[in-house]
C-alpha cells in the first residue's frame, strides 16, 4: 500500500521524537453510557497504587443517574460499607449519595440480628459492579452485598423515575444460613448537620416542628435548610416507620426508616417500602398517595453494567509548567525534600548521602529532642531546610512543639518550619473555634454550602494561626506545614468547594507550606491537585509522593513530572528511609531525588537533566541499545559504566556506524553535541551556569551531554550514570508487573516503530552529523 508524504511524515516524527502524548491522542469517552429512562452513566477512577506496588487503594467504580429532579450517585470502594460520606468526605467510604444538589443525603444500610444467642449489626457491603433494570419511564438501581461472604443477604432497590422529585426504596433481608436469625430489624440512616435548621413531624393532618433535643417515631419526617433552599421528606410504606432524632449540636439530624422486627427462618425473607422525596420549599403538610410507579422492583430483569472507563482529573493547559519556563526559573527557590525515617546518629550520615543526591529540605519527627537538635544542626550545615513534625495527632488537635523547645535554642537548631499530617480532606476532626452568627450575621441554620466550607476553613486556619504564633516564641523565623491529601481523587465527591476552603487557607500567607498527597499513577491528578492550591493563592506547594505505592521509577518521576506541570515549588518524599532501606528498594528514593532534580532545579546544582518528560529518558534507557560518540575524547570508562548497569549493548565510537542501527539510541558527548546545533530544546550557551556545570538534553532517540568544561562534563557524565541506576530498576521491575499479552504489545510498537520510512529518516539524520568524527 502507498502512503502519503504526510504518513511518512508522521512516522518520521514518532520514530526520532518518540510516541505521541496522551494529551495529543484521539479524545478516549469519559464514561460508559447506560441505556435507560434516564441519563445513567457509570466508570471507574484510579486511587492510590500501582500493579504491582508494595501498597495499593482498590479502584473507585461510580455510576450517576440523574432523572432531571434529583441525582443519585453510587460509589463503590470494595470492601468498604455504604456509609454516611457526605461533605468534609471523610473517611473515605462506599456511598449511595441522594443529590438535591446543593444538598446531598447518604443512604446506610444496617441490619441487627441475633444469630445462635450472639447479637450483631451489618452493614451493606456492596459488591462490585452495578445492576440496573428499566421500567416504562423508571429506572432501577439494585445494590446487594451478594457475594461478600455474610449469610444475612441484604438487597436495596431504588426506583428513580423520569422527572420525579422522589425515590422509591425497597429493602429486603434474606435469611441465606441453615439456621433462624431472631430479632431480625433493618435500619437505614439518613441524617445531616450545620446548616440544617428546620424539621417537622406529622400530627394529624399537619406537619409540626421538632426541636433540637426532640426524637420520636412517625410514618414520616420533614428535614429542610433555609440556606440552601433544599430538603427531604420520609414517607414510611409497608413494614416500616421513621425513628427520628434532633440533636442539640449544630442543626444535627437523622431519619432512620426502621423495618418491623422479626424472626426469619432459614430461607425466609423480610422486607419493608418507603420514599424520599425532595424539596425546594418546607412543607407544612405530609405527602399523600406517594406510590411507587414500580410496585415489585425486585422483579424486574436486571442487567449487569461493569464500567471499563477510567476518568482521568481535568487539567488546564494554559499555565502549565514546561521546559522553556524551568530553565526561565532556573534562579528561583525550589524544593527537592524528603520526609527521612532513619534512627540516631544514622540520621546524619543520611543527611550526608541526601545532600549529594540533589536534596535541600527534609522533615524529621521530634523523637529525642538532643538528637533532633543535632541532626536540625547538621541539616543547616549542609544548606538544608530543616522541617519538624509536632507530637499529637490532628485528630487530637494542634502539633505540640514543646519537648523541642523546652529550653532557648540558637538559630542553627531552630526548625525551619513545624507541621503535622492533616490526613482528610476538608475539616474532618476539626471544632468549631468561631462564631458563625458573628462572621456572617446568620445562624448556621441559613448557612449556604459555600458559607459553611468558608467557616470551617477559618476554622481550620485559625488553628494553624495558633501554632505558628506559639513556635515563633521560640523559633521567631519558623514557618507552618502540613501535608493533606486534598483536593481529593477528582470525579468522586458529589460537591466541590475546594477553591472556597483553599483560599482561606492561603491567607496564611508566606509561613505555609502545603504538602498535598497523591500517591497513583493517574498522572493528571497529581498536576490537578498542586494547581487547585496554586490557584487558590497557597505561598509554597510541593507534591508529596510516597515510598511504597509505586511499582517502577518512572512512575514516580511522570508524577513528580506532572507536579510540576501543575506549578509546583517542588517534591519531597514521605516515609523514606535511606541507609536503611533494602538494598533491592534504594531505587525509590533515588527516583524521588533524580526527579526533583530534573523537574525543580536551582543554580547549586552540579548538573541539570532539561527534558520536558525525564521519565522518557529512564525508559530509553531501559529498553535500547546505545553509541556513544564523542569525537577525539576517550569515553570507555565512561561506556565501561553505563554497560555495567544498562541491560542493552553500550558502544563507544569515533565515527557514526555504517549502515547506523535504527534500533540503537545515540549518546552525543561533549563536542559532538555541536555537531547538531539546532537539535536540542534548550540553548546552553545562553544559561551562563558558569564553571563546573553539566546538562543533559534528549531529543528523540539522541542524548545529548554538556559541560561548561570538562569538570562540568564528568558531571553531566555522573548525572546520566545516576539514571542508568534507575533504569536498571525499572528494566527489572517492569519485567516482574508485566503480562504476556502486555509485551506482545510491546513487540507490535517495537515492531512498528521500526517502519522503514521512520528508520530511514533516523539514518539521514545520524548521517548529516556524521562529521562528527570527520
Amino acid at each position: 500500500m502507498t502512503r502519503s508524504r504526510r504518513d511518512l511524515a508522521k512516522l518520521a516524527v514518532t520514530f526520532w521524537l518518540g510516541p505521541l502524548s496522551a494529551t495529543a491522542r484521539a479524545a478516549e469517552p469519559a464514561v460508559t453510557r447506560v441505556e435507560g429512562a434516564n441519563r445513567i452513566d457509570a466508570f471507574l477512577v484510579r486511587w492510590w497504587g500501582a500493579k504491582g506496588s508494595e501498597l495499593d487503594r482498590p479502584i473507585y467504580r461510580v455510576a450517576r443517574i440523574d432523572n432531571e429532579r434529583l441525582e443519585v450517585r453510587h460509589i463503590i470502594v470494595k470492601g468498604r460499607p455504604l456509609d454516611d460520606y457526605v461533605l468534609p468526605y471523610w473517611p473515605i467510604r462506599s456511598c449511595l449519595a441522594i443529590l438535591n444538589r446543593p444538598a446531598e443525603l447518604a443512604h446506610q444500610a444496617r441490619v441487627k440480628i441475633t444469630r445462635e444467642g450472639k447479637f450483631q449489626r451489618e452493614s451493606l457491603v456492596a459488591h462490585e459492579g452495578f445492576e440496573f433494570a428499566t421500567i416504562g419511564q423508571a429506572d432501577v438501581l439494585k445494590i446487594t452485598n451478594r457475594g461478600s461472604g455474610e449469610t444475612a443477604l441484604m438487597e436495596q432497590f431504588l426506583v428513580i423515575a423520569k422527572g420525579n422529585p422522589a425515590i422509591h426504596v425497597m429493602a429486603r433481608v434474606t435469611n441465606t444460613s441453615d439456621k433462624p436469625f431472631q430479632d431480625v430489624e433493618q435500619q437505614i440512616h439518613y441524617g445531616q448537620r450545620f446548616n440544617w435548621g428546620d424539621f417537622a413531624a406529622p400530627r394529624g393532618d399537619d406537619y409540626v416542628a421538632v426541636k433540637p433535643g426532640d426524637y420520636g417515631e412517625a410514618q414520616a419526617f420533614h428535614a429542610f435548610s433555609a440556606g440552601m433552599n433544599r430538603g427531604y421528606e420520609f414517607i414510611a410504606g409497608e413494614g416500616c416507620h421513621v425513628a427520628y432524632t434532633c440533636f442539640k449540636e449544630i442543626n444535627r439530624w437523622r431519619a432512620t426508616m426502621t423495618g418491623k422486627v422479626v424472626t426469619l427462618a432459614a430461607g425466609e425473607s423480610t422486607t419493608m417500602r418507603y420514599a424520599i422525596r425532595t424539596t425546594d420549599r418546607r412543607l407544612t403538610q405530609p405527602t399523600r398517595g406517594e406510590a411507587s410507579p414500580v410496585p415489585n422492583p425486585s422483579e424486574a430483569r436486571f442487567r449487569r453494567v461493569t464500567p471499563t472507563v477510567l476518568k482521568t482529573a481535568p487539567v488546564r493547559h494554559e499555565g502549565r509548567v514546561m521546559l522553556p519556563q524551568i530553565v526561565a526559573d532556573l534562579k528561583r527557590p525550589k524544593i527537592r525534600g524528603l520526609n527521612l525515617r532513619a534512627g540516631f546518629p544514622q540520621a546524619l550520615k543520611d543527611l550526608d548521602t541526601l545532600k549529594a543526591w540533589g536534596c535541600n529540605l527534609v522533615i524529621i519527627g521530634i523523637g529525642k529532642p538532643e538528637q533532633t537538635r543535632q541532626v536540625i544542626q547538621r541539616g543547616h550545615k549542609l544548606g538544608m531546610e530543616m522541617f519538624v513534625a509536632g507530637r499529637g495527632r490532628w485528630t487530637k488537635g494542634p502539633p505540640r512543639f514543646d519537648a523541642l523547645y523546652d529550653k532557648p535554642l540558637p538559630p542553627s537548631q531552630q526548625a525551619d518550619s513545624h507541621g503535622q499530617d492533616e490526613d482528610h480532606y476538608y475539616w474532618y476532626g476539626h471544632q468549631p473555634t468561631r462564631d458563625f452568627q458573628a462572621d456572617f450575621g446568620k445562624p448556621t441554620g441559613r448557612a449556604t454550602q459555600e458559607e459553611k466550607v468558608r467557616y470551617m476553613a477559618r476554622c481550620f486556619a485559625d488553628r494553624w494561626r495558633g501554632v505558628l504564633n506559639t513556635v515563633r516564641r521560640h523559633a521567631p523565623d519558623g514557618g507552618i506545614w502540613f501535608y493533606m491529601p486534598s483536593p481529593g481523587i477528582a470525579h468522586i465527591d458529589a460537591l466541590d468547594h475546594y477553591d472556597v476552603f483553599f483560599r482561606e487557607i492561603a491567607k496564611l500567607g508566606r509561613p505555609l507550606t502545603v504538602f498535598p498527597f497523591y500517591y497513583g499513577i493517574e498522572y493528571n491528578q497529581a498536576e490537578y491537585m498542586v494547581r487547585r492550591w496554586k490557584d487558590a493563592g497557597v505561598h509554597r506547594v510541593g507534591f508529596l509522593p510516597m515510598r511504597g505505592f509505586m511499582a517502577r521509577p518512572n512512575q514516580f518521576i511522570r508524577a513528580i513530572t506532572a507536579a510540576r506541570r501543575g506549578q509546583a515549588d517542588g517534591t519531597c518524599g514521605f516515609a523514606f528511609p535511606i541507609s536503611a532501606e533494602k538494598p533491592g528498594n534504594a531505587w525509590q528514593w533515588k527516583s524521588v531525588m533524580l526527579a526533583a532534580q530534573a523537574n525543580f532545579p536551582t543554580p547549586e546544582l552540579d548538573a541539570f537533566c532539561l527534558i520536558e518528560e525525564p521519565a522518557e529518558l529512564v525508559e530509553a534507557l531501559a529498553a535500547n541499545d546505545f553509541v556513544i560518540l564523542s569525537g577525539d575524547a576517550d569515553v570507555s570508562g565512561f561506556a565501561k559504566r553505563l554497560g555495567e548497569l544498562l541491560p542493552g549493548r553500550v558502544e563507544p565510537s569515533r565515527s557514526v556506524p555504517d549502515p547506523p542501527s535504527p534500533a540503537a539510541f545515540t549518546i552525543l558527548v561533549g563536542p559532538a553535541t555541536k555537531r547538531a546545533p539546532n537539535a536540542w530544546p534548550v540553548d546552553i550557551s545562553g544559561l551562563r551556569l558558569g564553571g563546573g556545570k553539566g546538562c543533559i538534553q534528549m531529543q528523540g532517540r539522541t542524548v545529548g551531554l554538556f559541560g561548561s568544561d570538562a569538570v562540568g562534563l564528568g558531571h553531566a557524565m555522573a548525572l546520566l550514570e545516576r539514571f542508568a541506576e534507575l533504569a536498571r530498576a525499572e528494566r527489572r521491575k517492569a519485567k516482574s508487573t508485566t503480562t504476556r499479552s502486555d509485551q506482545k504489545q510491546i513487540e507490535r510498537d517495537q515492531l512498528r516503530a521500526l517502519d522503514e520510512p521512520a528508520a530511514t529518516q533516523t539514518r539521514d539524520i545520524i548521517r548529516a552529523m556524521r562529521d562528527v568524527a570527520g
